[in-house]
């Protein structure tokens, strides 16, 4: 397990920086003169009311040279310029080709133009090469040859762990990524259901889980009651319209980072392997403005980036998971906003989420829809009695939750 911590330095490498940033560029400039592309016909699905479509689609493909057949020619031609220590060169290098084949993959799925990627912050990686830690409170760092720089670690907040990798290193910061041993395996599965105001997770053992994100739209909320006063302000003074929105900004992404973070933790020790379902919101924008903005407070991408940090994540296809029955598999097209299922197939009434989620598990675990999955299994759990024979009272008591997480806005050390 790889967990990185970040702590400040005083070193005076502004020079280097620059220089290594220059050198990058021209990297990954390299690297893309060199690339080739083809077009390639794509199958189109034809689609039910513009049957004149073409059944195909043209798509530009690029290929990209492979590492060994440019990399000393590359190195060859700037190492014999460079002055400082020379494993700064394999360092960009390297940093180079991690960049092209990241903008190769969100190139493919659609995230990316056919546009060269270009460098416009100050970093770099340093090379096992490059640094030498003895295990204590001193980081030493190559920056010409024989000739070093220190870090001093002893103000470090966090254990140190077996081994350190290749630290990232800013004018002000240095990111060190450590090594610890990984807690005992836990094989359980649990699948999401992403809603506005709620993530409904299901596994046989949880049961039916609703995580309350609630508070994630009062923090938006509050600020774009802010940024609306902020445009007041900007209509009169830009420059203090441009620093108060910055300064907003700032606090919203902050205040919003924290509250996912302590989300994602909550929801962690459910399970090893959380599934979400593969949403595009592009594809969910309607033409309701009130929707489209919860749609982009909605900050799902993010809390499954921070639960990957401790977990594994697989990505579930989402569609028509609420409106098929997760007990028979009939599917019900015609429904609309309504927030319980009644299955015309075999009469079940359930929670549209609760329903949704024990969906998202079937197809988690390459199950096919069929009655006996779930056979003689109640459709809710969570229903509170008295005695352990005692029936539910009311309908409303079969659709609650048996657990419910909920994270307040501010942490009160509990």
């Amino acid at each position: 397990m790889i967990k990185t911590y970040n702590i400040k330095h005083n070193l005076n490498l502004g020079a280097l920086f620059s220089d290594y940033k220059v050198l990058l560029n021209q990297y990954i400039l390299e690297i893309w003169s060199r690339i080739t592309w083809e077009t390639k016909s794509i199958q189109k699905k034809q689609s039910v009311l513009w049957t004149h479509l073409p059944y195909t689609q043209h798509r530009i493909i690029p290929h990209i040279p492979t590492k060994a057949d440019i990399d000393k020619e590359l190195r060859r031609k700037y190492v014999e310029h460079w002055h400082y220590s020379t494993h700064w060169v394999n360092s960009a290098m390297d940093t180079a080709w991690s960049i092209i084949h990241s903008w190769y993959e969100n190139y493919k799925n659609g995230h990316r133009k056919r546009t060269m990627p270009v460098v416009t912050r100050e970093f770099m990686r340093i090379k096992q090469t490059l640094f030498r830690w003895d295990g204590q409170n001193t980081l030493q760092i190559s920056i010409y040859p024989h000739q070093f720089q220190y870090i001093d670690l002893s103000t470090h907040w966090f254990p140190f762990g077996t081994k350190l990798g290749e630290p990232i290193i800013t004018p002000t910061e240095i990111h060190l990524p450590f090594y610890y041993s990984d807690p005992p395996k836990n094989e359980s599965k649990i699948a999401w259901d992403s809603n506005f105001h709620s993530l409904d997770g299901y596994s046989p053992q949880t049961g039916w889980v609703k995580v309350d994100i609630k508070p994630l739209h009062t923090i938006h909320d509050t600020y774009h009651d802010k940024y609306r006063h902020i445009n007041q302000v900007y209509a009169k003074n830009k420059h203090k319209g441009k620093l108060l929105y910055a300064k907003y900004k700032s606090r919203e992404r902050h205040r919003v980072n924290d509250y996912l973070h302590r989300v994602a933790n909550a929801m962690i020790p459910l399970a090893s392997t959380h599934g979400f379902e593969s949403l595009e919101k592009w594809r969910m924008v309607k033409k309701s403005r009130n929707f489209n903005r919860k749609l982009s407070d909605t900050d799902w991408r993010k809390i499954v980036r921070y639960i990957a940090t401790n977990s594994n994540i697989q990505y579930i296809e989402p569609y028509y998971t609420s409106k098929t029955c997760s007990q028979c598999g009939y599917v019900h097209k015609d429904l609309t906003s309504e927030h319980e299922l009644h299955c015309r197939g075999c009469g079940i009434i359930i929670d549209r989420q609760y329903n949704a989620s024990r969906n998202l598990y079937q197809r988690m675990n390459g199950v096919t829809l069929h009655k006996a999955i779930y056979e003689g299994e109640i459709p809710a759990i969570g229903a509170e009695t008295s005695v352990s024979d005692e029936l539910a009272r009311i309908h409303e008591e079969l659709m609650m939750p048996k657990q419910t997480i909920c994270v307040p806005l501010k942490y009160n050390g509990t």
